[in-house]
């Protein structure tokens, strides 16, 4: 069986998807330790985010209108979303957790195997923006 937990960063899927693991005795897979490996995948079948982003920095990445990485981000994800699918098809033969902001709705729904079970939070702004400030890469800054 395949628990997906996806959502917004800081919406708390790491500490649900933990705790879950724990008490079900899941294995915990984090997409962010997959996106490496997957993205060297996409690359190796020219897929062009992938390729973009292999000559940029991280500030070139990030430092950028927050329409622009939205739009890039919400594709990179469509783009390694296969590759992510056969890792867990690769991977099935025990309970797995999969948790990640790139676990998009309409990615999962699209899912024929394996079987899901699929929990999207979406957390309120306060809840988010407190969480946003306790991250390393957040912290002093002011999200209103």
């Amino acid at each position: 069986m395949l628990y997906m937990i996806g959502g917004s960063p800081c919406s708390g899927k790491s500490t649900i998807a933990s705790l879950l693991a724990q008490q079900y005795r899941l294995l915990h897979i984090k997409l962010d330790d997959l996106v490496d490996e997957m993205m060297d995948q996409a690359k190796a079948s020219a897929k062009p985010i992938s390729l973009l982003r292999q000559d940029r920095s991280p500030n070139q990445i990030w430092l950028r209108s927050p329409e622009e990485i939205a739009d890039e981000e919400w594709r990179f994800y469509e783009e390694i979303f296969p590759y992510v699918t056969s890792y867990l098809i690769e991977h099935q033969e025990q309970p797995l957790l999969l948790e990640g902001a790139g676990l998009l709705p309409h990615l999962v729904k699209g899912l024929e195997e394996p079987a899901v079970s699929y929990l999207c939070l979406t957390p309120v702004a306060d809840f988010q923006k407190k969480h946003y400030r306790q991250r390393e890469w957040g912290a002093g800054q002011n999200f209103s």
